[in-house]
């Protein structure tokens, strides 16, 4: 997984379209701030899509990033899920929250991407992060020192690396699933 350069090419599809990833950036920010970390999932869901659509070579927009918003009752609970499994982690040793965060990343790209229920999501995330999890660990790593590296700058820092990170984050949901064969997930319903 880490051979393949995920960070480069998360870069290359930023680049593609930088107003509109920017543009998510500034919006992901501004949910989670105005409502204190409880819309992470939806907000950082808008981001993954797009990454889903840019990566399959597909023009993005302005309405692609409110796309975690539509799975609203999905992506909220995989966020604050997440969210405080990394902060607990965290709190307890680092090791920990960044071994969690690192299981569970993908299942806001396995929500947008196969359109399941936050379990299933969290559980095919789990599933696909745990048959390589050095690599997962590692990528999860870079990709949260990528977003708190935008702290430096602030807002501004924050609106340009958490799009990054997201981007990186997704890729590696991307490579992941298509070396790995799916299993039947039951679909939200």
């Amino acid at each position: 997984m880490l051979e393949r350069g995920i960070f480069g090419r998360s870069v290359q599809i930023f680049l593609t379209q930088p107003v509109e990833f920017t543009i998510a950036g500034i919006v992901a920010m501004t949910a989670c701030i105005l409502s204190a970390g409880i819309l992470i999932g939806p907000a950082l869901a808008g981001i993954v899509a797009m990454a889903l659509r840019r990566s399959a070579g597909e023009t993005v927009g302005i309405p692609d990033m409110l796309k975690g918003f539509e799975r609203f009752t999905a992506t909220i609970p995989i966020g604050l899920a997440v969210m405080a499994m990394v902060l607990v982690g965290s709190a307890l040793l680092l090791v920990p929250g960044l071994l969690l965060g690192a299981t569970y990343f993908m299942a806001l790209p396995v929500c947008i991407d196969r359109d399941l229920s936050s379990g299933a999501s969290m559980a095919e995330a789990r599933r696909l992060a745990l048959r390589e999890l050095l690599p997962t660990v590692i990528i999860f790593t870079a990709a949260l020192a990528l977003g708190l590296a935008g702290l430096v700058l602030l807002i501004v820092g924050l609106c340009l690396t958490v799009p990054l990170a997201t981007i990186a984050l997704t890729l590696a949901y991307r490579e992941a699933s298509r070396e790995s064969p799916r299993e039947a997930v039951p679909s939200a319903g």
